[in-house]
């Protein structure tokens, strides 16, 4: 800051010209001589004669007294954390996304039409990567926080009687930010886009049936599973087909010519097949029903299984209409509580489910606070980091800082966890407990650290 003073300028012979050059460029006003108390941090004409206007400054200097730096700095400053934080977000939710994308075909490849559509279940899950909030934001705070200091920006502030105090208020604001940014994904955004998804991957499943489905591949039902042989030169298909029953006797079905075709009366499917066996085979009883039968023998091998007799149909053609939800229904959101809104969790909108017990609620109640709270305390932590970055540290304190937030992450979802099951009021004392001991200790080392904070490390003098 470079302050220069004229006596000889001004509107009168009390009065004078100020001149500082601060860090957003130069301004200048005219001052009272008597009332330099009254100068604001950027103000053109802070302080004019008058009492009212010298009463009004001291207001306003009294209000701004927490927090000094200028608007103007603290926004370009702030700007540099979000742009930082949004670009190592992007690199988190690419890396997340590619790996997923690779799995969608590999865990969903007969549920996935097309590209298309594994490319609209990847975007759906891009939230799940809220984990990585805490993080991206801690390094970003770490990276813009240390260029400052680096660049003596901070000396100035320093030399203009202003602490890392002010740095604090600016993390405090990154942090209450991230904490609301985190209660909104998780407790908004993910509970939609997870029933989105799974909502999505029927509709896009039942297309797949209707289309004859992918050769080679398993499909699941409740009480159903087939299995599509590879398609013959001769272009038809062979199922095999496992059936589960109620009266413990399943069924086998084989399959040598087989054609689905979607129904033209509605959402159904127009089953044909030829060549049909069937096979009835009785689950095996204990070895205690057995006896009281009376049926002593067993087959070889299996000293618990009583012999049955098996039953085999042929069939030569055989046609069907099947609805297709009677293969599978799609359930509601919110039959489990990770499609549960926040909301919906602390009971103030009504539940999607009541199915779910109230034990699950308040886990993932917990979950979302403890990662919530984890974003809020990543910008203290990141301040802690450059304190202690030096030139024989740079090499490692951002690492060791963020696997000590994942080690936070870890324990604080476990201690969570643990004291939901016993109540919502012991678990919310636990985790603000928890974090308010990690957030003191974060300022406590600030306030050590802080000539470490101020002065640059790692440029050369």
């Amino acid at each position: 800051m470079k302050v220069t003073y004229d006596p000889n300028e001004g509107s009168g012979a009390a009065t004078g010209r100020l001149s500082y050059c601060w860090a957003d460029g130069a301004v200048t006003g005219n001052i009272v001589a008597r009332d330099y108390e009254a100068i604001e941090a950027h103000g053109p004409a802070a302080g004019t004669s008058g009492q009212g206007t010298h009463d009004s400054t001291h207001r306003s200097r009294r209000l701004a007294a927490g927090f000094s730096i200028s608007r103007s700095y603290a926004i370009w400053i702030s700007t540099q954390v979000i742009l930082h934080f949004l670009v190592i977000t992007a690199l988190f939710e690419g890396l997340f996304l590619s790996q997923h994308f690779i799995d969608m075909f590999s865990d969903h490849a007969d549920e996935v039409g097309s590209l298309t559509d594994a490319l609209v279940l990847v975007l759906l899950t891009a939230p799940e990567v809220h984990f990585a909030l805490p993080v991206a934001l801690l390094t970003a705070v770490y990276f813009v926080v240390l260029r400052c200091r680096e660049r003596r920006e901070l000396i100035v502030f320093a030399g203009a009687g202003l602490g890392i105090r002010q740095f604090s208020i600016l993390a405090l604001l990154w942090g209450v930010t991230a904490l609301l940014a985190s209660l909104l994904i998780t407790g908004i955004v993910l509970p939609h886009t997870r029933f989105a998804f799974r909502s999505d991957l029927f509709a896009f499943r039942n297309e797949a049936l209707a289309a004859g489905g992918s050769s080679g591949h398993f499909y699941l039902f409740p009480r159903y599973t087939v299995f599509k042989w590879p398609t013959s030169a001769t272009g038809t298909s062979s199922l095999f087909i496992y059936q589960t029953r109620e009266n413990d006797i399943d069924r086998a079905i084989s399959v040598d010519n087989a054609t689905v075709a979607k129904s033209t009366g509605g959402d159904a499917l127009d089953l044909r097949f030829g060549d049909v066996v069937v096979l009835d085979i009785a689950s095996p009883q204990p070895q205690a029903d057995a006896a009281r039968s009376g049926n002593a023998n067993s087959p070889g091998g299996c000293s618990g299984c009583s012999q049955t007799d098996d039953k085999m149909v042929r069939l030569k053609n055989y046609e069907q209409a099947f609805d297709l939800d009677q293969l599978s229904h799609l359930e509601p959101r919110g039959i489990e509580p990770r499609e549960w809104s926040t909301m919906e969790l602390l009971g103030i909108l009504p539940p999607p489910s009541a199915s779910i017990a109230s034990k699950a609620l308040r886990k993932e109640l917990a979950d979302r606070l403890v990662r919530a709270l984890l974003a809020f305390t990543a910008p203290f932590l990141g301040l802690w980091a450059i304190g202690w970055t030096t030139r024989l540290t740079q090499g490692f304190v951002l690492p060791v800082t963020c696997a000590m937030v994942l080690a936070i992450d870890v324990v604080g979802l476990i201690v969570a966890r643990a004291l939901a099951v016993s109540g919502m009021p012991l678990a919310l004392a636990g985790i603000g407990g928890i974090f308010a001991v990690i957030l003191a200790v974060a300022l406590w080392q600030i306030g050590a650290l802080q000539l470490t904070l101020v002065k640059p490390a790692l440029s050369k003098t």
